[in-house]
């Protein structure tokens, strides 16, 4: 019993001595990183680290980053506050791992090729230790901040607008952009079969299941075939590990009635459709997402361009989406009961090395009016 007992003050101690550490020496930061598909989030990532890390052993690969960390005017010679910086071992978190090594491996090597796209959200942290600034707060001495990166799928925020929509309302709004083409063309099967439901019969949950695939489908032909980005919901394309839950399996109906009868084609699809609204807040956005302090959205302009005008407007339009909703301090009301905790916002154009360095203006300017009303971009 004593020694329970002493092993129990002993850990008691420690887990004291531990949070009075943390919170004298340690700033934790929560860095979102997301685009949408093809932006290239997994290689922005593996730079980010991969460049951090060489950072701390004195190597010169981000002299902006080390000017301000001298806190001197460039060229000055100034000794950097930076330590060192190291990759935080994986702990017992519920979510996978990005994984740095092996996609650092896959860019470099022999033959070299792109990492695996995005389909879930992954993490990771790094520490960042520093000498302090100021003459007092030097004796406290080094501190450490820990970034923690998260990378996710920038389609998930497309479903952010859906949170406050009912059934009705979204299959309205979805079918009106689905009959025009170039979605016409690529939904053309769905399209061909979605006047053969009818909500008020009773629901076949086989059909049903068929359709959502056409639906389904027809959204990776848009995005595929003809480079459109404003399709929802966005975990049809970036499903993550629960892509054959039964509450994924809808897509948007004509003549949604205000009530629908139990057991009705349109209830049922309601019902999955309230399902997966929930289950996105439960899982991403009251999770994650609303702990997130910084947000950066990787923006690929030049393949929007190179994908014809039709493609460009849509982009324009997903990303204006997108950027109504991450406001700072955006507070969501209606939409969750939580405040987000995004305090910056940076719209990025990816792939600037393909721009020759006196056209890099032209870069951000192009970004700035795909991102209407959004802060101002970074190129």
């Amino acid at each position: 019993m004593l020694t329970w007992l002493q092993s129990g003050l002993r850990n008691t101690a420690h887990d004291a001595s531990a949070r009075t550490d943390a919170l004298l020496h340690e700033t934790t930061l929560r860095l979102a990183v997301t685009g949408l598909s093809r932006a290239g989030k997994t290689v922005f990532v593996t730079s980010l680290i991969t460049n951090l890390l060489a950072l701390g052993r004195s190597f010169d690969t981000l002299p902006s980053l080390h000017q301000r960390l001298a806190g001197q005017a460039a060229g000055s010679g100034a000794p950097s506050r930076l330590r060192s910086v190291r990759l935080v071992p994986p702990g017992s978190s519920e979510t996978p791992l990005f994984d740095h090594a092996r996609n650092l491996a896959t860019l470099t090597a022999v033959e070299p090729n792109w990492p695996p796209r995005t389909n879930d959200l992954t993490e990771t942290a790094i520490e960042l230790v520093l000498d302090r600034e100021g003459t007092f707060r030097k004796h406290l001495g080094p501190e450490r901040l820990r970034l923690e990166i998260l990378d996710y799928p920038g389609e998930w925020l497309l479903d952010l607008p859906m949170l406050n929509q009912s059934f009705q309302a979204w299959s309205r709004e979805t079918l009106a952009r689905l009959r025009e083409a170039p979605r016409s063309l690529a939904c053309a099967a769905f399209l061909e079969q979605l006047p053969t439901v009818e909500p008020g019969a009773r629901a076949e949950h086989e059909r049903l299941r068929r359709l959502h695939g056409l639906y389904r489908d027809g959204l990776h032909a848009c995005q595929n075939e003809y480079g459109l980005r404003l399709l929802q919901p966005g975990r049809f394309l970036c499903p993550g590990p629960r892509a054959d839950a039964p509450f994924m399996w809808f897509f948007p109906l004509d003549e949604v009635p205000d009530h629908p009868l139990r057991s009705t084609t349109a209830a049922l699809l309601e019902e999955r459709f309230e399902a997966y609204k929930a289950d996105m807040r439960a899982r991403f956005f009251e999770t994650h997402f609303a702990r997130f302090d910084r947000q950066i959205l990787l923006v690929d302009v030049l393949g929007a361009l190179h994908s014809g005008r039709d493609a460009f407007l849509d982009t324009e339009q997903a990303l204006a989406l997108i950027a109504g909703c991450l406001t700072y301090k955006q507070d969501w009301g209606s939409l969750w009961s939580r405040q987000s905790a995004i305090e910056r916002v940076a719209f990025v154009a990816t792939k600037a090395d393909h721009v020759p360095h006196n056209h890099r203006t032209n870069l951000c300017h192009l970004l700035r009016d795909l991102v209407e009303g959004a802060r101002e971009p970074v190129g």
